[in-house]
C-alpha cells in the first residue's frame, strides 16, 4: 500500500493522474492555514501498485509494507479518513489526457 507524509505533501496534485485506481484524492477541506490542501490515500481504493510514488516531486509518497506473515489485511479495518473531493480525471476539463481541439 501507499501512504503520504502530509508534512511533505505540497498539494501539487501531480500524483493524481498516475493512480489508475483513484486512490489519491485531495481533502475536501484544507487543514492548513496557507497553501494548497494535501492529498490522502483512499485505503479502500489503493491496491499497492506503486505507480504513483515516482510522480511525487517532494517524495511525500512512500510504500507501506505489509508483513509476509500477516494474517489479516489492514483493509478489513481501514482507518477513519477525512472527506475527499472527487477529481474528474478523464472528462473534458479534467486532469487526464488532453482532448484534441475541436475545429
Amino acid at each position: 500500500m501507499v501512504a503520504i507524509d502530509e508534512t511533505e505533501c505540497t498539494g501539487c496534485d501531480l500524483c493524481i493522474p498516475f493512480c489508475p485506481f483513484e486512490a489519491l484524492l485531495p481533502m475536501a477541506e484544507n487543514p492548513r492555514d496557507k497553501g494548497k490542501r494535501p492529498l490522502i490515500v483512499v485505503e479502500t481504493n489503493c491496491v499497492g501498485c506503486l505507480s504513483c510514488i515516482s510522480s511525487c516531486p517532494t517524495g511525500a509518497l512512500f510504500e507501506v509494507e505489509i508483513p509476509a506473515d500477516a494474517i489479516i489485511s489492514p483493509l478489513i479495518h481501514p482507518t477513519q479518513q477525512p472527506a475527499v473531493e472527487v477529481v474528474e480525471r478523464f472528462k473534458r476539463g479534467g486532469l487526464g489526457w488532453p482532448l484534441p481541439k475541436q475545429r
